[in-house]
């Protein structure tokens, strides 16, 4: 077992009270219209205000989870600066997942690369502005398996995971293969391995196989 675990530098006491929920995230950006109109695109989200300054974009009870900030002065970001890396958001099913990756790419939106993590299945794509927005599903069915599955020496050897192709993924769905074995690293492999580059060569394809088999 590995003893590389996240732990925070400094234990919460009995009296601290952590948030709740994450609410919504704001977006600054001199693209006002193609990023609002991108995400709602991609998350399926509907407006609830927009001024032509302020956008606020809402896809479920909150009141809104996106904000997007008219900034026209804004310069462009490089790509060697600190920023967020990236924002995620989890669909409740695989085939909810496939079904948005067969949605967007029909509008010509796709993703820029396609891992499996091991704790999820991810489709990473890039806003107007290259900002990376994660969509995903969790692999496991429990807090407690994905938690035993990052401190397993599986995930300590390789914490980016296994590319897979998005298109192969939908034919196989599609010819009745259970979402079981396509949640497994290695699943779904094909010629539009996105993002392969990002992981180690021993990584890049690898046999489909389930965490713990030895």
């Amino acid at each position: 077992m590995s003893t590389i675990n996240a732990s925070p530098t400094r234990p919460a006491s009995a009296n601290t009270v952590s948030p709740y929920k994450l609410s919504h995230v704001a977006i600054q950006t001199a693209r006002f219209a193609d990023v609002r109109d991108w995400y709602a695109t991609v998350l399926g989200a509907h407006l609830v205000f927009d001024n032509g300054k302020i956008a606020l974009l809402t896809y479920d009870d909150e009141h809104h989870r996106i904000a997007i900030i008219h900034g026209p002065r804004l310069a462009e970001r490089a790509d060697d600066v600190a920023c967020v890396a990236h924002i995620a958001f989890t669909y409740r099913t695989l085939e909810a997942l496939v079904a948005t990756y067969a949605r967007l790419k029909a509008d010509g939106i796709l993703p820029w690369r396609a891992l499996n993590h091991g704790p999820t299945v991810s489709l990473y794509y890039r806003d107007p502005d290259r900002t990376q927005v994660e969509l995903q599903i969790d692999v496991f069915a429990t807090v407690e398996e994905a938690n035993e599955f990052l401190a397993s020496e599986v995930f300590a050897e390789n914490p980016v995971g296994v590319p897979f192709d998005p298109d192969r993924m939908v034919e196989l769905l599609a010819s009745g293969v259970p979402v079981t074995e396509l949640k497994k690293q290695g699943a779904a492999q094909g010629k539009n391995l996105a993002g392969t580059s990002l992981v180690k060569d021993d990584f890049a394809t690898v046999p489909v196989r389930d965490w713990k088999t030895t």
